[in-house]
């Protein structure tokens, strides 16, 4: 209820109101002054209520905004969780060791098969100088080239497992800055609160 409202509610109980009201209504200027009070009054009312729902709809929209940023941030957390989990458990894979290039060793790995692959086409080759069995010989190099053809395979994976490993190392840094600014902007709206 508006100030003026409860002024003429309380007015209301006085006996002389009616009378003064009937006094006022007499004149063409008296009824020009009710009806121009009542309509400043209504536009008063009118604009106190509006400026209240615009409130209203502000505070509901940052409430709305607010719940849809801690949404992201918990969708983003857990992201940045399965890329740690994802971490520890190639080190798992490494005997624990979380600083084992996962890319440099499968490049070793290749280089490895492919070296001992090269050392038994030579003892192949040896064999058929003195004389062993041609059959068993061309067996072992159909083999070789086999273990040769996987360790080509297995570099090009590395490869591959390099440029996913860049680019899921650039993901979790974006991802961790991105964290740390949503953490950030938490903290200054808690020290502004």
């Amino acid at each position: 209820m508006s100030k003026s409202a409860r002024t003429i509610s309380k007015a209301a109980e006085e006996p002389d109101f009616d009378a003064i009201e009937d006094a006022v209504r007499a004149t063409e200027q008296g009824r020009w002054f009710l009806q121009e009070f009542a309509r400043r009054n209504r536009t008063a009312d009118t604009d106190r209520l509006l400026a209240a729902i615009e409130q209203l709809y502000e505070r509901a929209s940052r409430q709305h905004a607010d719940a849809d940023t801690d949404h992201i941030h918990r969708e983003l957390a857990g992201t940045y969780a399965v890329l740690q989990d994802t971490r520890s458990r190639m080190a798992e894979l490494h005997g624990g060791v979380e600083t084992v290039d996962p890319v440099a060793a499968a490049m070793r790995a290749a280089t490895d098969i492919a070296v001992t692959a090269e050392r038994m086409r030579e003892i192949a080759e040896s064999f058929r100088k003195n004389g062993m069995n041609e059959d068993l010989c061309e067996e072992m190099d159909q083999h070789i080239a086999g273990i040769l053809a996987a360790a080509s395979r297995q570099e090009m994976s590395g490869r591959c497992v390099a440029l996913l490993s860049l680019g899921l190392g650039e993901f979790e840094a974006r991802l961790s800055a991105l964290l740390d600014l949503w953490v950030e902007k938490k903290t200054m709206e808690i020290r502004a609160a």
